[in-house]
């Protein structure tokens, strides 16, 4: 509904020429403006932990396993080539926070999207044996069904792996962000908590509370 939509706008800098039409842009859309330096003051730290979880992230991508008729994998396969592209141009320590979110409970509809063949018989939500030939992943399609699950079972351990090496290193990579960040004052004027602040209050409004206090980086 139109009255449920919250626009927030955001200056970059300091020209208080424009910032009128940026506040009556947040009136508009029933949301927070707020100002940042013109370099847009987000909080960016590079950790030791960015490389390896960014090479694992692409290592879980490719445990995806899809099935279904002509249009859904098609589609699935614009999830995947959109994947890739953002493996190679996105920077490490974003690739490293996506790492850490799909990795998550809460990441795995992201990660997975509709008709992923290894969760899908892992959760019982479907049987194997009744998926048509056509419709399995095309390697899979000449296996007999055996092989067929000793491929889902390899696949959903070897997941199972890399999630926990990414959950292991993203403590790890938190930990190390909190002191950074804390060693630098603090992160109470940058843009991520701005952001987190203006989008847990206003999310209060209808019913979803947030635990922590700070963004996670």
């Amino acid at each position: 509904r139109e009255r449920d939509i919250i626009v927030n706008a955001i200056q970059c800098g300091q020209h208080g020429g424009t910032t009128p039409q940026w506040q009556q842009i947040a009136q508009l859309g029933n949301g927070r403006y707020f100002q940042v330096e013109q370099a847009g003051s987000a909080v960016a730290i590079h950790t030791p932990y960015d490389d390896e979880l960014a090479s694992i992230s692409a290592e879980l991508d490719e445990t995806r396993l899809y099935y279904g008729d002509r249009e859904a994998k098609e589609k699935q396969q614009r999830k995947i080539a959109a994947t890739r592209k953002l493996h190679a141009e996105s920077s490490v320590p974003s690739l490293a926070r996506r790492a850490t979110f799909n990795a998550s409970a809460s990441g795995s509809t992201n990660l997975l999207g509709e008709g992923e063949l290894v969760d899908d018989v892992a959760s019982g939500r479907v049987e194997l044996s009744g998926i048509a030939p056509d419709d399995l992943p095309e390697p899979m399609q000449a296996m007999p069904l055996e092989k067929q699950g000793a491929l889902v079972t390899e696949t959903a351990e070897r997941r199972k792996e890399l999630q926990d090496r990414i959950q292991a290193l993203s403590v790890k990579r938190s930990e190390y962000l909190r002191k950074k960040v804390e060693e630098t004052g603090g992160a109470r004027d940058s843009l991520d908590d701005k952001i987190y602040r203006a989008v847990r209050e206003q999310s209060a409004s209808v019913g979803l509370h947030y635990e922590a206090d700070t963004p996670d980086y």
